[in-house]
């Protein structure tokens, strides 16, 4: 209390405010603070734009501290100290899981790219794949990330663009393998977030359409909870401030999102009377 009291008294004699402007110069830091403490939940637009800024000044700590992917690795065994191959592993995992016929794939989109680690890695898996896009609020991490496409030699057939994941700039039917890797705990609509994966994805002519899905989730609650336990509660609060998250999915809610978007895109395109009938088969 005596620091802020120190402050605001600093504020007064340096800057010769009116006393509105001044409350409104004190009170938005306190508000700051009190959110900050309080662990407050922030709006969708705060969380976009807070989301942009984090990533534009952590960005380069990130590179130096992980390497050029910005997601959790594959540890078998646990005890691997060697973090960077970790998540490489995870990104061929993930892959591997999804079983993709390599002829199927030529265009793809890491939504939520970071400074675009899977992209090139999904480019040079691929090399079928024409061009491998990656998206990201940060412009920080578009520059970063076009950079290392550079570098790495690949930067006719990969890039990094800022763009919103819950409004993407590109057609329908546009990719044949649609990649998210730790950012859906980032969106705020989830049902919009399926919904325009599912739109983006490629759903016409023959072959096979993926789409890739590893996000944050919570643990389903036990039949005699009707919430998770406090510390629980407590600790998403933090995290979810911290990372500015909104509200994480449990794993069954996650779910429930994901086929209930698939059920709604997926009706319009088969029905009997819909333009652009398919046969080709997208699978989540």
């Amino acid at each position: 209390m005596m620091l802020l009291l120190v402050l605001s008294l600093s504020l007064f004699s340096v800057y010769p405010l009116s006393i509105p402007s001044a409350i409104k110069a004190i009170k938005r830091p306190l508000t700051k603070t009190y959110d900050t403490l309080t662990n407050k939940p922030r709006t969708p637009e705060e969380l976009k734009l807070g989301i942009a800024a984090f990533y534009d000044k952590s960005s380069e700590l990130w590179e130096d501290v992980w390497g050029e992917h910005l997601h959790h690795g594959y540890y078998d065994p646990p005890d691997r100290t060697d973090h960077v191959q970790a998540q490489v592993d995870m990104v061929d995992k993930l892959l591997d899981f999804a079983d993709i016929n390599s002829a199927d794939v030529i265009n793809a989109i890491d939504v939520g790219c970071g400074l675009g680690g899977s992209t090139r890695h999904i480019a040079n898996r691929f090399p079928n794949c024409k061009q491998t896009t990656g998206i990201t609020l940060s412009p920080f991490q578009e520059k970063r990330g076009n950079e290392l496409c550079v570098n790495s030699k690949i930067a006719d057939r990969a890039k990094v663009m800022v763009a919103d994941a819950l409004s993407m700039p590109f057609p329908d039917d546009s990719f044949d393998l649609v990649w998210s890797l730790e950012s859906g705990e980032h969106m705020p609509d989830k049902k919009k977030f399926v919904s325009e994966l599912l739109r983006v994805a490629n759903k016409k002519g023959t072959g096979e359409s993926k789409i890739i899905i590893c996000t944050w989730v919570t643990r389903d609650l036990k039949d005699n909870e009707t919430r998770l336990r406090q510390s629980e509660r407590r600790l998403l609060r933090r995290i979810n401030r911290s990372y500015y998250l909104p509200e994480v999915s449990a794993v069954s809610e996650a779910t429930r999102f994901v086929w209930l978007a698939a059920w709604r895109v997926f009706y319009s395109v088969w029905r009997k009377d819909a333009p652009g009938r398919t046969s080709r088969r997208v699978q989540i």
